[in-house]
């Protein structure tokens, strides 16, 4: 049942996925395919010197951006990509579960003996489905970019699809505090406000807050502070303690969320 219903689900969802993903692996490979073009390592290290707060905001403090595996890393971190990898955890919390409710789509389900519990797991599927589809879009845009345009030092693509995998944690760890919010909520236009104002502070106080110093500290209180691809592509290594605190959060919104959904009215 949970596999019919996460079909029904990804089906739905599709349009918004593809595109998405699209857009992922599209952002990868032109910052690798446009180092040449644009005059090589040299302008970037150019435009770092003039705007240093510019260089922050990319990643300069995790990984060296005047070189190639440093350019296509920015890919991983752009606001833009940050936006698009929102957007799924958005998608799938104002479709399923409180979506279903104000569709009427949950009580015709339940009327027809459908567990809550494998209409729960169907909203999971496709949350974590959805985010493999696009991290693996993102590397993929990565490698084809150094395949068919290869930069004067070569990337360790293993790295990257490192860096892709923290990234999908981090849009499973929102999903999971949106599918919270869904799992309680009746309406999706409240569920999409809602959700997108967290994000947007989370965004604030994961990326913005560190560029002025008396707000570095909000980071630790962010999602999105925590994911550090950058870092795994500079060293080769996950790291842990931030990798960890995103599977904590992810694990604790799922399991509160599971507990709200069995237990509400779910009548629209």
């Amino acid at each position: 049942m949970t596999r019919t219903l996460t079909a029904r689900l990804l089906q739905r969802l599709w349009p918004i996925l593809l595109p998405l993903s699209a857009l992922c692996g599209g952002v990868a490979f032109l910052f690798v395919a446009l180092i040449e073009p644009m005059g090589g390592l040299g302008i970037f290290e150019t435009v770092l010197r003039m705007t240093p707060r510019i260089g922050q905001l990319l990643g300069s403090n995790e990984i060296d951006p005047t070189t190639s595996a440093g350019i296509a890393s920015i890919a991983y971190v752009h606001p833009f990509v940050a936006i698009l990898m929102a957007a799924w955890p958005l998608s799938v919390a104002a479709a399923a579960l409180g979506g279903d409710v104000e569709s009427g789509e949950a009580d015709l389900l339940l009327s027809r003996a459908v567990p809550r519990r494998a209409m729960f797991q169907a909203a999971v599927a496709t949350l974590l489905a959805g985010a493999l589809a696009m991290c693996a879009s993102l590397w993929l845009g990565t490698a084809l970019a150094q395949w068919i345009s290869p930069p004067e030092d070569p990337m360790p693509l293993g790295r990257f699809a490192a860096a892709a995998v923290v990234n999908a944690v981090l849009i499973a760890s929102t999903g999971g505090v949106l599918l919270l919010l869904s799992a309680g909520s009746s309406e999706r236009g409240r569920i999409l406000a809602t959700g997108a104002g967290l994000w947007l502070l989370n965004f604030f106080a994961g990326v913005v807050a560190p560029l002025f110093p008396s707000l570095a500290f909000l980071r630790l209180y962010s999602l999105q502070g925590h994911a550090r691809p950058q870092a795994v592509i500079a060293s080769g290594q996950i790291p842990w303690p931030d990798t960890g605190i995103l599977l904590t959060v992810g694990v604790a919104g799922l399991s509160a969320a599971a507990l709200v959904w069995s237990r509400r009215d779910v009548r629209s």
